[in-house]
């Protein structure tokens, strides 16, 4: 578990599924780190990334470009990033940067073994 500011990342890993569970505000303090986390999540080459917002209060634009380097590290490696528990706010702000066709954004769970049909990839 990591914490800074007001904001809080837990990562558990399962096999090829690492999820990184993220909670308060990412914004421009923070998204440096917000970074960190997820590209320290990719350290062991998952096939799944999953990013779970359920308990993300706030994200605005500077906060969303966290997810960049993320993106770009994830497609070296072939790891699919799904983005889960979005709220209306997190949706607009990957929208607006573009992110929603790089992303697969659900906002409820990630769907059964991290795949849209269920199927194991």
């Amino acid at each position: 578990m990591h914490r800074l500011g007001g904001r809080t990342a837990h990562t558990a890993r399962a096999s090829e599924h690492v999820v990184v569970r993220l909670s308060g505000e990412i914004t421009a303090k923070n998204a440096e780190r917000v970074s960190e986390d997820l590209l320290d999540a990719l350290v062991t080459h998952p096939r799944v990334l999953e990013v779970d917002l359920q308990r993300v209060t706030y994200m605005n634009s500077d906060g969303g470009r966290a997810f960049l380097s993320t993106l770009r590290q994830a497609r070296l490696h072939g790891t699919r990033i799904i983005v889960t528990h979005t709220s209306a706010n997190a949706s607009i702000t990957f929208q607006r940067l573009g992110l929603t066709q790089l992303l697969d954004i659900h906002e409820e769970g990630a769907p059964e073994n991290g795949t849209p049909d269920g199927r194991s990839p």
